[in-house]
């Protein structure tokens, strides 16, 4: 967890017991029985990781990744305008099955429930972007290879080369993107 916050700048809160969670939504959703992982709280800057539903260091890994570097880190560094331009083109892009999955998602968490038709699909967007960020197979599954160089091909990224830059900043194993857009 140190690892993480000094690497992103971001603290991240390691939760052990629901009686201290604030959170009112994941409070509940922990209460219901539902496997949250963790969280990010836009009010207080924090992710939190729930200790009890996480599997493995490797999980944890994921969790962290997934809070901060979807849901925090992307929406801060485009601003809310091209973050939601950003989940207009994802949810675009993605199958009638996946849509279908992250819509029902966030019907079980309750969160979003009385949000636009727009709203919910970016929020749904958004999860998909969150699911992409912590999935390290599907990282290795897009990495190529040119002339010793290892690249990453993308979909969908377009004119956002922000993303794009600050992955290429975090993984230094990396040299460029292919976007196949």
């Amino acid at each position: 967890i140190q690892e993480w916050q000094n690497k992103v700048g971001v603290p991240v809160e390691v939760i052990i017991s629901p009686s201290t969670i604030k959170n009112k939504i994941a409070y509940n959703e922990i209460a219901k029985g539902t496997n949250v992982k963790g969280w990010y709280d836009p009010n207080t800057g924090k992710a939190y990781i729930y200790l009890p539903n996480a599997e493995s260091v490797k999980d944890v890994d994921e969790t962290v990744m997934h809070e901060i570097i979807a849901h925090k880190g992307l929406r801060e560094l485009l601003g809310k305008e091209k973050f939601d331009e950003l989940c207009d083109a994802v949810w675009d892009m993605m199958s009638e099955k996946q849509r279908a999955e992250k819509l029902a998602y966030l019907n079980s968490t309750g969160a979003h429930r009385n949000a636009t038709q727009q709203e919910r699909q970016r929020a749904a967007a958004d999860e998909y972007i969150a699911f992409l960020a912590e999935n390290v197979q599907l990282k290795e599954d897009l990495t190529v290879f040119y002339k010793e160089h290892k690249g990453l091909m993308t979909y969908c990224l377009g004119g956002i080369s922000i993303p794009a830059n600050s992955f290429l900043r975090a993984n230094r194993d990396y040299d460029f993107f292919i976007d196949i857009n």
